[in-house]
């Protein structure tokens, strides 16, 4: 009996190749995407630990009102300090809230080839699989048929027999 070979058994091959690259490709993009949005929410709590700190400056400079010209002038200074480095924070945040962004449509895009990936094998498998069955119920009614022709010749049917 012969045995079955799928002809584009190559081509299955290749197909589960990509697919297997495509599921590490989105495994990747994950990652990266996680360690951007946990980069953004670091990067927001320093924003808002910068709000708070000008917040107690300013809370500071209204309860010193009393304190010498210098002292209000460096605290004023800090202040402004502050709410510089606040303003590159949240441009920080800004510039890393697209990086999410850029993130996520790669996330999406390596999904959908993931996807693409996994149907074209899968069509591939299954025609495998469905010429397999043909395959073994043509040799099945091969195998039969020899037998009956062995079986023919081996009792052969008597005219007066009956």
């Amino acid at each position: 009996m012969t045995v079955f070979r799928f002809r584009l058994q190559a081509l299955l091959d290749k197909k589960i190749d990509e697919r297997n690259l495509a599921a590490v490709k989105l495994t990747e993009a994950k990652r990266v995407q996680r360690t951007a949005q946990q980069k953004l929410s670091d990067m927001e709590k320093l924003e808002q630990k910068l709000a708070g700190q000008i917040a107690s400056t300013r809370g500071q400079l209204l309860i010193e009102s009393e304190a010498s010209p210098i002292q209000l002038g460096r605290l004023a200074q800090y202040l402004r300090g502050l709410e510089q480095d606040r303003r590159n924070a949240r441009h920080s945040v800004d510039l890393q809230r697209q990086t999410v962004k850029a993130a996520e449509e790669q996330v999406r895009k390596a999904h959908t080839w993931l996807a693409e990936r996994s149907l074209e094998m899968e069509i591939l498998d299954k025609y495998r699989e469905k010429l397999r069955k043909s395959f073994l119920r043509a040799a099945l009614r091969k195998e039969e048929i020899d037998q009956d022709e062995i079986s023919a010749l081996l009792h052969p049917k008597r005219s007066g027999d009956v």
